[in-house]
């Protein structure tokens, strides 16, 4: 099973909205392309938006100086480092790990991003605490019958094997969405292409919350 298609822009979005700051585990379980943690990957790393890009606009203008676009990209680049985390990318399909493996390598992350062909159900917790970012089917682009069924094991997974995280999920299938089972802490309208969709995020706590 693959996930609709997430451009760079919405992956670096929500990646801050979470308020992630490099320090703590992070995983996309449902990697598609890897297009979310090459973005975290770049976030962590100070690596600037852009870097990959070999042609900008502004280099048409007129008063367009050649020498210090190259000063600021080189003072740029020297901020970049190696954080002290490892991003987690996985994906039940050999076909979308295969991909990212390609644009991880093409990005130059492979010392950064760690990827495995594993489902989500059988997933561990590889610290106590840390955010998981999924972007899973939503139904209107990719047809799938058991979406349902996939929510729930979501939402059981998230409960059972990963407390002390935050875990937010992207997605336009709102019915689905209710067989996560879990409350939601924080929900937040967005659109992925032209595809009306929220933002969800859930706390996972050990044990039952407590109310003070």
């Amino acid at each position: 099973q693959g996930s609709a298609p997430i451009n760079e822009i919405l992956a670096a979005g929500i990646i801050l909205i979470t308020g992630w700051k490099a320090e703590t585990s992070f995983l996309d379980p449902m990697c598609g392309s890897g297009t979310i943690p090459i973005e975290a990957a770049m976030i962590s790393s100070d690596i600037p938006a852009g870097r990959f890009r070999h042609f900008y606009g502004f280099q048409r203008w007129r008063d367009y100086n050649e020498e210090l676009f190259l000063q600021v990209r080189q003072e740029s680049e020297c901020k970049a480092h190696k954080p002290l985390i490892r991003i987690n990318a996985s994906d039940i399909s050999e076909s979308a790990v295969s991909i990212t493996r390609a644009n991880v390598e093409s990005a130059g992350l492979n010392d950064i991003i760690s990827i495995s062909k594993t489902d989500f159900c059988d997933a561990i917790a590889s610290d106590n605490e840390g955010v998981i970012i999924m972007n899973p089917p939503y139904g209107q682009r990719i047809r799938n019958d058991n979406n349902d069924n996939l929510y729930s094991m979501i939402g059981a997974t998230l409960k059972h094997k990963f407390p002390g995280y935050q875990a937010w999920l992207i997605t336009s299938d709102k019915d689905s969405l209710k067989q996560v089972g879990l409350k939601p802490a924080k929900k937040a309208a967005l659109f992925n292409g032209s595809l009306e969709c929220v933002l969800v995020k859930y706390e996972l706590y050990k044990g039952s919350k407590k109310i003070k």
